[in-house]
């Protein structure tokens, strides 16, 4: 029984080792999903944002770190300068491939609150490949934040 117990044991920790890297391994590969759907944003959202919102984007739009008003340096996925009616704005977005109420909660609270006050103006985004339910489109939109997906690239 002793014998069989510390077999056991041993197969437990030889478990959970391989689960600590399968999540390392799927945290890498939704990291790359999440780069891949950006670097297409980039690409994108400059024409869909002029055709949307009249926003015309200044300069390229990149994944950089940026000091929020607490003075941390906050990675922001989607950011850049436009101009929208003659007025500066700030874009801040992020991409979520499968996005969530939850999560637009999150980006409101994480990033929207954090650089409010840094800039006199931002344009809220998000990308995503799908939405976790119906209902999630127009509560980002009731946020006032431009929601796109993949295939709107």
């Amino acid at each position: 029984l002793t014998h069989a117990q510390k077999r056991t044991e041993q197969e437990l920790r030889a478990l959970a080792s391989d689960h600590k890297e399968t999540r390392r391994i799927l945290g890498g590969l939704s990291m790359t999903v999440g780069y891949g759907l950006e670097n297409q944003a980039y690409q994108a959202l400059p024409t869909l944002l002029k055709r949307d919102f009249n926003l015309v984007v200044q300069q390229r739009l990149i994944r950089t770190y940026v000091q929020d008003k607490k003075g941390r340096e906050l990675e922001v996925n989607i950011f850049g300068k436009a101009v929208k009616d003659g007025k500066d704005v700030t874009i801040i977005g992020e991409s979520k491939s499968h996005l969530s109420q939850k999560e637009v909660d999150a980006f409101i609270r994480k990033r929207l609150k954090c650089f409010d006050g840094v800039f006199p103006d931002i344009f809220p985004v998000l990308i995503t490949h799908m939405i976790s339910s119906p209902d999630v489109e127009a509560y980002a939109r009731k946020h006032n934040i431009a929601l796109y997906y993949s295939y709107d690239f």
